[in-house]
């Protein structure tokens, strides 16, 4: 669940999400450009609510790690991550990708050239 605290005892502008089954630590929070839905993003995955305070839809595991939110405009989420490696470089020297995600149902959006590049990456890597 996830929603500001209203009222006596909670900290104002507060966002709190609560699962039960797993600790997920938050990397950052956006809102659409109605700022009806809010999205929450963790390490390796992207929450969207709705204004109602429900879990509209979980993205799938996103192409990397440490996912930082870099814009949400015209129904599109853009998201930072980190490889884990890259051609035989560290984590932390590689630069992030930025992956585009539906703000309607969480899909990642992946651009043909991405696609064609991921392919010959891989391919030449063999």
């Amino acid at each position: 669940m996830a929603g500001g605290a209203r009222g006596g005892g909670g900290a104002a502008n507060a966002v709190y999400i609560v699962d039960s089954s797993a600790p997920v630590e938050v990397n950052g929070i956006t809102f659409d450009e109605s700022a009806r839905h809010m999205f929450v993003a963790e390490s390796l995955r992207i929450y969207a609510f709705s204004s109602d305070r429900h879990l509209k839809w979980i993205s799938e595991p996103l192409d990397g790690y440490d996912a930082r939110f870099c814009g949400c405009g015209g129904r599109v989420l853009a998201v930072k991550v980190r490889q884990a490696d890259v051609h035989g470089v560290e984590a932390d020297e590689a630069a992030p990708s930025v992956m585009r995600l539906r703000t309607e149902d969480g899909t990642i959006l992946r651009s043909r050239f991405r696609l064609a590049h991921h392919y010959w990456t891989k391919r030449a890597a063999a």
